[in-house]
């Protein structure tokens, strides 16, 4: 069978479109296409067994985009020195069951549906504004307790913290939707992406002949939604703040050894007191520090 004809092929784009947003934001509208086309797939005729794993994969993908940011922690200091030859195969093994846990929340969505599907009579729309929207959110937050639990280990905590990968954060650089993240967070945020999915879903189901111009009009309108976005006016201050920031670049290798990391601390102790012999109101410190 041709992959690119193939079931699995079209969950896969789903997740793609769902998640590239992440990487690049100013493609954040294939989210939302992603969206309609991940809730199309759901009502799809597809066995159950294809529908929990391609909905999976869809959404192991989404979660990987989001996270590709692990990638960038290479090369690990902290790790001993005889494991510095395997530090790529750590990263990729975490950044890869994070996508896995994380993504396994959409079973909740696929199996919730499912159930509504065989045993209610809903109208169709229902699902579309109402259950798929708050079916999504339910679902994310549970790949979140997964992933949570997955990773568990000394000081850590089981719950939903772990947020990455939420569709609602595509929106989240939209300013015209800051009163929605105020009040609702990103689960808000998630709930409008999803509600403008479902019913332009359902347009396209209701107006068949016209399916290109409806979903050529979501995408311009969500895009051109950018360029009516009131501009926030920042007042002008003549307040003045002494900042001082401490950069510090110690070598791999040296901070893997115990003198290193001593030689390490007393170069930043030695930094600091330079600094505040300065009295500066804020001092801004290495991450690592």
């Amino acid at each position: 069978m041709n992959i690119l004809h193939s079931w699995i092929s079209r969950w896969l784009l789903s997740g793609v479109l769902l998640g590239i947003g992440f990487m690049f934001p100013p493609t954040w509208i294939l989210g939302l296409v992603g969206a309609i086309y991940f809730l199309y797939l759901l009502q799809q005729d597809f066995l159950f067994w294809k529908k929990m794993l391609g909905a999976w994969l869809a959404w192991t993908i989404k979660v990987a985009f989001s996270v590709s940011w692990m990638w960038s922690v290479y090369p690990v200091e902290w790790l001993p020195l005889e494991l510095s030859d395997v530090q790529l195969v750590v990263i990729g093994f975490s950044w890869f069951m994070t996508a896995v846990t994380a993504g396994m929340g959409v079973l909740f969505l696929v199996g919730i549906s499912e159930l509504l599907h065989r045993k209610t009579d809903l109208p169709r729309w229902s699902y579309y504004v109402l259950l798929y929207p708050l079916l999504w959110v339910i679902a994310e937050s549970v790949g979140s307790v997964i992933f949570s639990i997955f990773f568990y280990g000394p000081g850590g905590t089981i719950g939903s913290a772990f947020s990455f990968g939420y569709v609602g954060y595509l929106l989240a650089h939209h300013e015209g939707l800051l009163f929605i993240a105020k009040v609702a967070g990103v689960y808000g945020l998630t709930i409008s992406l999803l509600c403008v999915a479902g019913v332009s879903l359902w347009c396209l189901e209701q107006y068949p002949k016209y399916r290109y111009v409806v979903l050529i009009t979501v995408v311009m309108l969500s895009g051109s939604s950018f360029l009516f976005i009131p501009e926030i006016v920042i007042p002008a201050t003549n307040a003045t703040y002494s900042v001082i920031t401490i950069d510090t670049h110690f070598d791999a290798n040296t901070v893997r050894t115990e003198a290193g990391r001593k030689q390490a601390t007393e170069g930043l102790e030695a930094a600091m007191e330079k600094a505040l012999a300065k009295d500066p109101d804020y001092i801004i410190l290495p991450e690592d520090s």
